[in-house]
């Protein structure tokens, strides 16, 4: 994959447009917690109506345009069977591309940057060989090297590193409370560190006993796996927001509208409000009004985001899903974001906090996506 080289003119992108910025932060909120925040959106907003109801109104997203429709009496009871909240452990590249999201620019740099950590596996460790990245994205020596640098300057500290030693040297480059010497063991003496040669390394660096201890005690608590926090933490809620459900020769995708109420702009009192002439209300009936309609346009780019992410994935995994093969086929979270035009980092958003409701059982998206 040689990765495109943007124009100098337009090196400095402008940035994301306010509508998907807001979008990709819905994101980041389950179903139930969207529905409680527009409640409170519709008593700020005299102009924004919220309201239930029992009917399911469907997406249906084809992903074979012979696939006939199918029948939507199981739906209700479907969804009244989802558990309100699914437990999952947040991955590292999470952490990673929601860092690289909201700090780097849409650059080239960024761009390798992307490629990277697509070879950071779930330590933290680089594996892929910078000569190799050279040759698959075509950028040259330079750039690689100041990619890695910005992933090693992304939390958790030490990732990025390609061993042990750049692990520890990670991690002291970048603490400014680093004891005094540590840095100069890793840098020059590191063979002797692993072999606890204490009187050579005092004796090259001048340092008396307290001065060693000092350095070797903060030394002991750096870690070798960086990733290991994010493993064991407890992640974002999944939110089963969409069904795979196998109909005759076929699997049909639905989105499931009924966990979320429906919205519309009240049209008609706001042309009563707007008609006053008082300036100060006519401006908060604008602000007002705006404010509606960005957020049923952000809402629904949600679904059409969600889906989008959701048709590559029952494509790629039809046999899977229709119980014809018991293992997954091979898939990227790039081949993801690639099929659906969208960036890494709102593929993997979208791929943590979501899951599928499928003949299988209530399937996590991660768990249909390939690992490192």
């Amino acid at each position: 994959m040689v990765l495109r080289k943007r124009d100098k003119s337009t090196e400095e992108r402008q940035p994301k447009p306010k509508l998907l910025k807001d979008t990709v932060l819905l994101l980041n909120y389950t179903t139930d917690e969207i529905a409680k925040m527009l409640e409170i959106k519709s008593n700020e907003n005299p102009f924004l109506k919220v309201e239930w109801t029992n009917d399911y109104y469907s997406l249906s997203e084809q992903v074979d345009a012979d696939t006939p429709n199918a029948d939507q009496e199981d739906i209700p009871s479907l969804v009244e069977k989802i558990p309100n909240k699914i437990n999952q452990s947040q991955s590292l590249i999470a952490h990673l591309l929601d860092q690289v999201d909201i700090y780097m620019r849409e650059t080239y740099l960024r761009d390798i940057v992307l490629y990277m950590l697509d070879y950071i596996d779930d330590r933290g460790y680089l594996l892929a060989d910078l000569e190799d990245i050279e040759r698959r994205t075509g950028a040259d020596k330079l750039q690689v090297l100041d990619a890695l640098t910005l992933i090693q300057l992304l939390d958790p500290a030490g990732v990025g590193a390609r061993d042990e030693r750049e692990c520890y040297l990670i991690q002291v480059l970048n603490d400014p409370e680093v004891a005094i010497g540590a840095q100069e063991i890793i840098e020059n003496y590191y063979d002797d560190f692993i072999e606890g040669r204490a009187d050579r390394i005092k004796e090259s660096l001048q340092m008396d006993e307290d001065q060693y201890d000092t350095a070797i005690d903060y030394l002991s608590r750096l870690t070798l796996n960086p990733g290991a926090a994010y493993a064991k933490s407890k992640g974002p809620s999944l939110d089963p927001v969409a069904s795979a459900k196998k109909v005759e020769d076929g699997i049909e995708l639905r989105y499931f509208y009924q966990l979320m109420p429906r919205l519309s702009f009240d049209e008609s009192y706001y042309q009563e409000i707007a008609e006053s002439d008082d300036p100060e209300v006519k401006c908060y009936a604008k602000q007002q009004k705006d404010d509606a309609l960005k957020l049923i346009q952000s809402l629904k780019k949600r679904e059409e985001l969600i889906m989008a992410v959701m048709k590559v994935i029952v494509k790629k995994q039809w046999h899977y899903l229709k119980g014809e093969k018991d293992q997954i086929e091979d898939l990227y979270l790039r081949e993801i974001a690639d099929a659906a035009d969208l960036r890494l980092s709102t593929v993997n958003r979208i791929i943590s906090r979501h899951a599928l409701v499928t003949d299988r059982g209530i399937i996590a998206l991660k768990d249909l996506i390939s690992t490192q």
